[in-house]
């Protein structure tokens, strides 16, 4: 059972605290195939529903997204505007991470958007900054 490996190392070290799952997701280049991750990542937030932790999430990938939120609402982001707003829409206590990518838009218009969507008080509440900026470019 994948669950049980998942935390037998945890169980085995009482001096471990479970605090969270992840950092995991899906990522368009992995070179795992996309069935796998799904399978992966969905044993994952079912864990995390188990012991009631938090998942933090990792998506690379615009296609990967709604697939991911599929996983998510069916147990419970390179994301545009929209998936971000249904996402913090449906996760009241979710966040979006950052990380350089939002530095690489080469359309004016999305670029305007992001800004004006970026400087939104309550947006910018639910933001945080990603430790692999700026060494992860655009797929």
């Amino acid at each position: 059972n994948l669950q049980n490996v998942l935390i037998s190392g945890h169980s085995t070290h009482p001096d471990r605290l479970l605090v969270g799952i992840g950092e995991y997701g899906l990522d368009c280049t992995s070179t795992r195939e996309f069935n796998d991750q799904i399978f992966v990542f969905s044993n994952q937030v079912i864990l995390a529903n188990r012991f009631g932790l938090p998942l933090v999430l990792h998506c690379r990938g615009r296609e990967y997204f709604p697939p991911m939120l599929s996983v998510l609402q069916q147990h419970l982001h390179s994301a545009d505007l929209n998936t971000s707003n249904e996402f913090l829409t449906d996760f009241e206590n979710g966040y979006i991470g950052l990380n350089g990518s939002i530095t690489y838009l080469k359309n004016i218009e999305e670029d305007k958007k992001m800004k004006t969507w970026l400087w939104d008080e309550t947006i910018l509440r639910r933001l945080i900054l990603e430790t692999d900026a700026p060494h992860l470019p655009p797929p």
